[in-house]
């Protein structure tokens, strides 16, 4: 019976991965064990860990603005924008180019010529295109654009209730399109920004 006790003992100390110690005579852990959570806790704390150097959030919408703008036809001037609500969720993407079932290849792209044969009497802007291609209540959402919007698309932007631009371009500030653009926006309280003021990622 004893025997028999002894080679149960063993058996159990066995299947639990215990050893006894030949000195002591005490019971440890094996090594083969220990070493194994180890390995796997360094492995697990590895695998956990955060990135660094992701895109904020400023920088990943403009930047989608950014690709948006790259579908745009217009040779001279290419423009994206992207609206966003509070909850940054995209609800709104454009670029400027013709109205739907107007061709590129037929309607002018220049800017020169009686109007009616330049871009400006049929180009839709992006901001245009990402608020009409919204289906979202945009009520309080931001819109981040390539270029400073002109005084026709402060408009449709004040209309459509949104109350924060985020741009990275304003090449036409002495225009007087420019200049009614901002009076509209200062008189409506809506605030814009240049994205290089914003907490922006450093590569990008």
């Amino acid at each position: 019976m004893d025997n028999t006790l002894a080679q149960f003992g063993r058996h159990i100390l066995k299947r639990h991965f215990w050893c006894v110690h030949p000195v002591h005579n005490t019971c440890c852990t094996s090594k083969t064990e220990e070493n194994s959570e180890t390995s796997e806790t360094k492995r697990y704390d590895s695998d956990t860990k955060r990135t660094n150097g992701v895109l904020s959030w400023p920088d990943y919408f403009m930047g989608v603005a950014k690709l948006s703008a790259k579908r745009s036809k217009d040779p001279k001037t290419q423009v994206g924008a992207c609206i966003v609500d509070r909850q940054n969720h995209i609800v709104g993407i454009g670029y400027n180019g013709f109205p739907r079932r107007c061709s590129d290849d037929v309607f002018p792209w220049g800017k020169k010529g009686d109007y009616d044969n330049t871009k400006y009497a049929y180009v839709c802007h992006a901001e245009a295109n990402a608020i009409l291609n919204s289906s979202s209540d945009l009520r309080g959402t931001s819109l981040y654009v390539t270029l400073f919007p002109c005084n026709e698309c402060v408009k449709l932007i004040l209309q459509s209730g949104i109350t924060h631009i985020v741009y990275n371009d304003s090449k036409s500030v002495s225009t007087a399109s420019h200049r009614a653009a901002v009076r509209m926006l200062d008189a409506a309280c809506v605030t814009y920004i240049h994205h290089s003021r914003m907490m922006v990622s450093p590569t990008l």
